[in-house]
């Protein structure tokens, strides 16, 4: 049985405390989608360029963080009208951007509960949202 590393690799804050300023949602989601988006970058560069993990586990990784890198995105132009919502309806977004990113954060839990075993043996588990 390998050793377990109870702390988190990689932490993403502040997500908690934008989601509960009195703002309107599409601003929140706004906020929330661009930070999410930098923090996921800076996550998936670093576990690129690392040898932590298996090739297998590290492309497991990657392809879960680009689908979040990738719904942010389509948050932020939903958010900022570079989709108008005139066009919404062609992507598929009928104006709930709570259940939008909500979808997007289920998958960085996903992540979370995730122990992967590193390179060296020990099963790590690797992001925490706050």
């Amino acid at each position: 049985m390998s050793k377990l590393d109870t702390r988190w690799m990689y932490t993403i804050s502040g997500v908690k405390e934008m989601l509960n300023r009195e703002l309107d949602d599409q601003t929140i989601f706004l906020l929330v989608s661009k930070r999410l988006f930098e923090e996921v970058e800076r996550i998936s560069m670093v576990i690129e360029k690392s040898n932590t993990f298996s090739e297998t586990y590290t492309e497991y990784i990657l392809g879960e963080l680009e689908s979040v890198l990738h719904e942010s995105e389509y948050i932020k132009m939903l958010a900022s009208n570079e989709i108008k919502k005139d066009e919404w309806e062609k992507y598929g977004f009928d104006g709930d951007y709570q259940s939008l990113l909500n979808y997007t954060l289920d998958t960085l839990y996903d992540l979370g509960d995730l122990k992967l075993i590193d390179n060296n043996g020990v099963r790590r588990k690797l992001i925490w949202v706050s």
